[in-house]
Order: structure tokens, then sequence, then C-alpha cells
């Protein structure tokens, strides 16, 4: 069975990375990017960002390169908007092709860091529209859930991921406190609500963020008029050979799938803090520190707790022989294949 992800930009990082995974060690599993390694997602402006999905849409030899690309497919997993219209048009031309639509967070949360151009109502509308009567796959419950309540039907697998080459030798600065987020800088992942929480730490703690997006350069004049110890880190390919065991890693987000970051955070032994939401609550059983949404002092109180606990008790709070059993990318392989070779779904 040949299979291709059909994406709308081709940035390895956030939900586009499930398909990355799903892909690995898998060379009948191709991963297929609407807009070309020229446009990168955060090289745009949001004004020309909003300007290339509408290109995109009436972008007719799309299709043609597509289908050009997907010679002898025989399941296309679809991610977003415009993947899930170029999926529909492409079974029109070939009736043969089974199409997936992957769903990832209940949109219906209004959230959005993208599509602002469009109302609430019409982006609901316009989702609903795309997925119903469809084959869709979440992979998170909450995302389930919203789509039960919108009488659409939908299969849930969990996310996996691959062990993490984490920083295993102490860190040249021994003696500092790293906390971390790792993944993009804009509004829906509350990155600015950690740096406002990021106070009454001890001297020696430092907050670590890694990555980019729209919201770098409001998020790092926030944390200079903050006076934190904060490091930008840019992107990195592997940001977890940087993390060790005993560190602190946060996820503030008001909305998350199921987080690869925070499973691979986990499976590095770090001591984890999340905000309380649904797709979050599920890593609870990790050990996983769950703060108010939010809620500033909720999670700077997170912040001081884990400050105090030495190295030796953060790692052994965090459950990483549950993880190891739970976060299979091989699993989670051939739940997806096993999905796609049913017949009559």
């Amino acid at each position: 069975m040949k299979i291709t992800s059909l994406i709308a930009n081709n940035i390895h990082c956030g939900s586009n990375y499930v398909h990355y995974l799903l892909s690995k060690g898998n060379n009948k599993w191709n991963v297929l990017s609407l807009r070309g390694k020229k446009d990168q997602l955060y090289d745009l402006s949001i004004k020309n960002l909003e300007l290339s999905r509408y290109r995109m849409l009436f972008n007719i030899l799309l299709v043609s390169k597509i289908l050009n690309e997907i010679r002898n497919t025989d399941v296309i997993l679809a991610d977003g908007i415009f993947p899930y219209i170029y999926g529909k048009i492409i079974r029109k031309h070939v009736p043969t092709i089974k199409v997936f639509f992957l769903v990832h967070n209940d949109y219906s949360i209004n959230n959005r860091s993208n599509w602002k151009l469009l109302p609430k109502w019409l982006f609901n509308f316009i989702y609903d529209f795309l997925l119903r009567n469809e084959k869709v796959i979440t992979t998170s419950l909450s995302a389930s859930e919203g789509l039960k309540k919108r009488s659409i039907k939908s299969f849930h697998i969990d996310n996996g991921c691959i062990t993490p080459i984490y920083g295993k030798n102490k860190n040249e600065d021994n003696h500092i406190l790293n906390f971390w987020y790792v993944g993009r800088l804009v509004k829906a992942k509350q990155v600015g609500l950690l740096i406002k929480a990021f106070y009454n730490l001890p001297s020696h703690c430092r907050l670590n963020i890694v990555g980019n997006g729209d919201e770098k350069e409001k998020l790092n004049h926030l944390s200079i008029e903050r006076n934190i110890n904060c490091k930008f880190w840019g992107e990195i390919e592997d940001p977890f050979s940087i993390i060790h065991p005993g560190d602190i890693f946060v996820l503030p987000s008001l909305v998350e799938g199921k987080s690869i970051a925070l499973m691979e955070a986990i499976l590095s032994n770090c001591y984890c803090i999340a905000s309380d939401i649904d797709a979050n609550r599920e890593f609870e059983k990790y050990n996983v520190t769950l703060f108010s949404v939010c809620s500033v002092e909720s999670l700077n109180s997170k912040l001081v707790f884990s400050s105090q606990l030495s190295q030796k008790q953060r790692i052994k709070i965090t459950r990483v022989d549950l993880a190891d059993q739970d976060f299979s990318q091989k699993e989670m392989q051939k739940k997806y294949i096993k999905v796609f070779n049913e017949k009559n779904k």
C-alpha cells in the first residue's frame, strides 16, 4: 500500500510533525506539501500568509502537479483546509484513491492563530462542510468529542513518537535550573503567559524558548520588559539534545492535539507542567502537573514549586516507564495502516 500525507506547508513541527513520524522508516509513505520549500510559513507576514492561502485555493495548476506527484498512491491522508479541498478534488479525478482527513484539536474553540480574515462562524461552517461524511481520524480525544458534538464521525488514533536523544550528560551550566518551552511562537501557545508567570523564582532559574513564529519579537520585548532570565534559541533540529533529565518542560497552550513535544519531554525524563485542557489531561497518568488555563498565578505557583524540588525528586516524579509503553511510533504507524486497510468504513 502506497500512502501520501498531504499537508499545507513543509515545516517539521506542530501537527505536521505527525506525518514525518508516520513516514519514518516506511518507504511507501510519502509526505507532500502544497507549499514548496520556498514558502516557509514564518517567512511571511500574516497578511501575505493569508493572501498565499487564497492564491492556493485558486491555483488550478496545483491539481495537476499533485496528481503527477501521487501516481500509484492508494491512500491520501489530508491535514488542513486546503489539503481537505485538494483531497476531495483528487478523489474525483482518481476515484480508486482512499482519502482520509486528519484533525488534531477541536477547531470550534475560538482560539485561532490563523485564518483571521474569516469570521469564526464561517470558519466552523467550512470545516464542518469539508469533514462531514468523510473518513476522519483524530489525534486527541478532545478532537473526537468536539466532532461528535457536531455530528461528525471519526476514528481516534493516539500520537506516538520516537524516544528523543536527550542530553544525558550534565549541562555545562549545571548550576542553572533550566525551564523549557519547545514549539511555535503563536498566540494560541500562550508563551507570553509563561513569560509573565516567570517571577519570584530563584536567581539560578532560566527560561529557554525554542522555536519561531510571528510572536517572537513581541515575546522578546516582553521578556526584556519583565527583566527575566530568558534565552531565545530559535529553531533547533533536535531540541532535546540540549535538554536534560530533571529539567522543567512547560506547555502553556490554549489548545493542543496530543502534543508530541510533551511526549518527548516525558520520555526525556523532564518534570512537565501543562495547561489544564482536555488533550493535556490525557497525560496526568505520567504525573504531568496541570495549571489553570490562562492563569498567571496558577502557572507561577507550579513553576515555584518545581524549582524547590531537587533534580532527583523531579526525575523520580515523571512516569517514563509508562510512557515507554504508550508512546510507540511504530504502533502508531500500524494503527493508521490498519484503518486504511479496513473496508466499508
